[in-house]
């Protein structure tokens, strides 16, 4: 691998000369000389990544996508992880996302835990997306509980009703008990409406 071109890369960018920072991360990306080399280079550059910050989409789906898609097929947990971490990026990769059946980082979180059900890291990734949901769910109550862009099908309430279930035995600590009964509370309301409806 040229690490001399990647050096140049992250000075290019640093100095905001866009070109010169596309040709050296090509020039990068395109230096490896094998899977275990690109497998050794991923695994030192996550190990100091900023989990909030967005990877460069080339490093992304050149180097660190392919080294976890590999790990996620065979069940390894820290492949898993850094999916669902770096679900943004995969979720732009979409000819790669695709591989994965647009898999949701929901999906990929539930995963993660269910490799790792003793890592507290996984169960809090895990628990802060349903609350996540929850939150985007009532933010139009009282007219309406979402579930994507629009009211909730009696369907949808049971799933959400569900994941409620899930988020309650994911909170351990009972942080969000309050929270999670209020949101129950306004589900019940709502269903009871749709009912009302459709009578």
């Amino acid at each position: 691998m040229n690490l001399a071109a990647y050096d140049a890369f992250f000075e290019a960018h640093r100095s905001g000369r866009k070109s010169a920072a596309k040709a050296a991360v090509r020039a990068f990306t395109a230096s490896f000389a094998s899977f275990e080399e690109k497998q050794d280079w991923v695994t030192g550059f996550l190990r100091t990544h900023d989990p909030e910050t967005r990877i460069r989409h080339e490093i992304y789906e050149e180097l660190v996508l392919p080294v976890l898609l590999k790990g996620y097929h065979a069940s390894d947990v820290w492949s898993t992880q850094w999916l669902a971490i770096t679900a943004r990026n995969l979720h732009e990769a979409r000819h790669q996302w695709a591989q994965l059946d647009f898999i949701s980082t929901y999906a990929l979180l539930k995963r993660w835990y269910c490799l790792a059900p003793e890592s507290a890291a996984a169960r809090q990734a895990l628990l802060e997306k349903l609350i996540d949901r929850f939150v985007f769910s009532e933010h139009e109550w009282p007219g309406v509980i979402l579930c994507g862009m629009g009211g909730a099908s009696l369907e949808q309430c049971r799933q959400h009703a569900d994941a409620v279930v899930e988020a309650r035995a994911l909170d351990i600590d009972g942080e969000w008990t309050a929270f999670l009964d209020e949101f129950d509370d306004k589900l019940r309301v709502y269903q009871a409406r749709l009912l009302m409806d459709a009578g």
